[in-house]
């Protein structure tokens, strides 16, 4: 309501010194349009601009001058090294899980999700979050967490060592950490025979959410974060989410937490910056960080539906899916389950969270009779392993 407010007051004062100006028999309905309509929402968008630059450098200024999280903090959340008997490998696969969910150096998220699941800007690492993938980093390679990772590590490395076979494939990979994960595992165990398949469209931030992109979808989204009745504020953005995409296939009805979290960027507009880095050039570049981008790392740029067919994948070991949509889930069981081997692990990484992947899930293992008991990662990721 303070923002309809602003709007309507700025309207009157405008609509006056219009009638003063040029007397009201001189003035044109098209002037007194302008007056009344234009110049408030383009003051609204320039102040809300101005408030979010300003919001964006208090935030990293608190950042620049945190305490550091205590070492007591880490090994009370369970963040120990291996112990050095368990060797190298283990040594070496701990080191870049903490390089890809940057508790290194610790950066500032974007957002963080509370309880309630709402969101809130971050201010500054928390670490208790990070662990459990409730934020969104502005430099780590990976959003999925600690616990997610290191159960990611455990189910590869457990296919390598019983030889189970078949590639690894992870569909969605925003900055590419679990897949450069998944690329380390084989590294560390001499592993020459087995492929990382990284899916995505490489193409994460909707247009509708990007000044990269059309100025006027940039405005809309301001324009759209300031309409009073949240109803219409959801419906518009449904709408603009439907239309305007290229992250995930059409989708006519998304869910209500894709809705929520597109509605809360527009929102804050600050935020969009910090999520860059999901392009196919970047992802390429943060395994070669790592020294992990060779034959064995297979980039597949495009909706699952369109890459995946005619990809040369024949037999694989372990699905990651952390697809979002109900669409890109449902296409990414159908093309890649029948070639899970027995003993090979399906994860999914939003099935706690978003209400249409877990319908996606459900409904695919319904269909194919799939009755392996589905296990709990953390409070949103699940796997099972395929039954030998």
């Amino acid at each position: 309501m303070m923002w309809a407010s602003c709007v309507l007051a700025i309207a009157i004062v405008a609509d006056d010194v219009v009638l003063n100006v040029a007397g009201e028999s001189g003035v044109s309905y098209a002037w007194r349009w302008i007056a009344i309509v234009i110049v408030p929402v383009m003051a609204l968008i320039i102040v809300r601009q101005r408030l979010c630059e300003a919001r964006r450098f208090r935030a990293v200024a608190i950042d620049a001058g945190r305490s550091p999280t205590s070492a007591a903090m880490y090994i009370d959340n369970g963040v120990v090294s291996p112990h050095v008997t368990e060797g190298p490998v283990k040594l070496y696969l701990d080191l870049v899980s903490r390089s890809v969910a940057n508790l290194i150096y610790e950066d500032r998220p974007a957002w963080l999700l509370k309880s309630g699941r709402q969101y809130q800007i971050g201010e500054t690492f928390d670490l208790p979050s990070r662990l459990s993938g409730r934020d969104q980093p502005t430099e780590a390679l990976s959003m999925i967490g600690w616990k997610r990772l290191k159960q990611l590590q455990a189910c590869t490395e457990q296919v390598v060592i019983e030889g189970i076979p078949g590639d690894f494939i992870e569909l969605g990979v925003m900055r590419g950490g679990a897949a450069v994960l998944m690329r380390a595992v084989l590294k560390a165990h001499g592993c020459t025979d087995r492929r990382v398949f990284a899916c995505d469209t490489f193409d994460y931030i909707p247009p509708a959410l990007s000044t990269a992109n059309s100025w006027w979808l940039s405005a809309v989204s301001r324009v759209l974060s300031a309409i009073p009745i949240k109803s219409w504020r959801r419906h518009l953005t449904k709408s603009i989410f439907s239309q305007f995409q290229k992250s995930f296939p059409a989708s006519q009805n998304p869910c209500d937490e894709i809705v929520d979290i597109t509605m809360w960027f527009m929102q804050h507009p600050e935020t969009v910056p910090q999520l860059r880095g999901t392009s196919e050039a970047h992802v390429r570049s943060h395994f070669a960080r790592f020294g992990l981008l060779d034959e064995q790392t297979v980039l597949l740029k495009g909706f699952f539906a369109d890459t995946i067919p005619s990809a040369p994948i024949t037999k694989l070991s372990v699905i990651r899916c952390d697809a979002d949509t109900y669409e890109s889930t449902s296409d990414a069981l159908r093309l890649t389950y029948d070639k899970l081997s027995p003993g090979g692990y399906c994860i999914i990484d939003d099935y706690g969270y978003f209400t249409e992947c877990q319908r996606a899930v459900d409904e695919f293992r319904a269909a194919n009779k799939i009755t392996e008991p589905i296990q709990t990662i953390d409070e949103f990721g699940v796997f099972w392993r395929k039954t030998l």
